[in-house]
């Protein structure tokens, strides 16, 4: 979809850079399709005079191939995981029990200090929503860098429109990765009577950290449907319709892919309050519940129909279609 608005709104030729694995990266040029490897990509770059450059999600194979060549503008979309899970930055964002289990990846680290984190200091742009910018300045507050806003990559109905509440089970995270703080979680609920299992969806490759989440949960007795099993997207929306009420226990923005559409079904929602993602929704005007808020009757009792419609009414608001096409044109200017 990105592709596609590129092409609709830019009015100059833009080529697509796609890193499909450490090996290959895929180009979309003129409608056609090919493959290269690294060094020949850059030696095919070279051949243009970029104007501007857009990056969704900084990939240190992306970095490496664009720091050498000649662009004027250089603009990061921020995704999330590619700033949150630097070096140095993502301490912070997990909780002590996490930091345990997070495997170690020092030629990445090595790469992202040395690399990544330096071409941050110089880019252009960053687009992102306010608090995540925030988030930036915060780690690097010598970067004098403009803030374009974009409150979401896509607007609300393309997240999924409507997912019916077919049940009353709490969903807890949205996947295997360490930032979701699950056993921060697990410990906060194994206290609370739930009358159905909750959902905790992990599939992936399985880690030690998984693996520890297992066992936590057999230990505890806890009643959890594990979802390590992979589906596609639509099955797994499909699964979420069990859901009546969604605990995040992130202290960063992460899964809005999972939280934007239950919320906007009317899901009863329970924040991290260290997640830059509460602020936001706060002034988009959302009302949610914050984790230390959390009790068995929260639990077991849903918004009322007026939260629902309000918390609707507010996403429509924030991130609808003309909204964020506006904020896709002022980053494409």
């Amino acid at each position: 979809m990105i592709i596609d608005w590129v092409n609709d709104i830019q009015e100059e030729p833009s080529v697509f850079v796609i890193i499909t694995s450490y090996h290959s990266i895929e180009i979309i040029h003129e409608g056609k399709q090919k493959h290269l490897g690294f060094f020949a990509t850059r030696k095919w770059l070279s051949t243009f005079s970029i104007k501007n450059a857009y990056y969704h999600y900084l990939a240190p194979q992306m970095v490496l191939l664009s720091a050498p060549l000649n662009i004027k503008r250089r603009v990061w979309i921020l995704w999330g995981g590619d700033f949150y899970d630097l070096p140095g930055i993502r301490k912070t964002y997990l909780h002590t029990d996490s930091k345990l289990y997070r495997s170690k990846t020092l030629i990445r680290d090595y790469i992202a200090t040395s690399r990544v984190i330096p071409f941050i200091k110089n880019l252009t742009a960053i687009a992102s929503n306010i608090e995540d910018f925030e988030e930036v300045k915060k780690a690097f507050p010598s970067v004098s860098v403009q803030h374009l806003p974009l409150h979401a990559l896509f607007p609300i109905h393309h997240y999924y429109e409507e997912i019916p509440i077919a049940g009353n089970a709490l969903l807890i995270g949205n996947s295997d990765d360490i930032y979701n703080n699950h056993l921060m979680a697990l410990d906060r609920i194994k206290n609370y009577s739930l009358s159905t299992p909750a959902l905790l969806p992990i599939s992936g490759v399985s880690s030690k950290y998984t693996q520890a989440l297992k066992k936590y949960i057999h230990q505890s007795n806890l009643s959890i449907q594990v979802l390590d099993d992979f589906v596609d997207k639509e099955d797994f929306f499909t699964r979420l319709q069990s859901v009546s009420h969604v605990l995040f226990p992130h202290f960063r923005q992460q899964g809005l892919g999972t939280l934007l559409p239950l919320l906007y079904s009317g899901r009863t929602l329970f924040l991290h309050e260290k997640n830059p993602l509460s602020r936001l929704l706060r002034q988009w005007g959302i009302h949610f519940y914050f984790i230390h808020e959390m009790t068995e009757v929260k639990l077991s009792e849903g918004f009322s129909e007026e939260i629902k419609a309000k918390n609707k009414l507010a996403l429509e608001r924030a991130l609808g279609k003309s909204v964020i096409l506006s904020q896709w044109h002022k980053i494409l200017a």
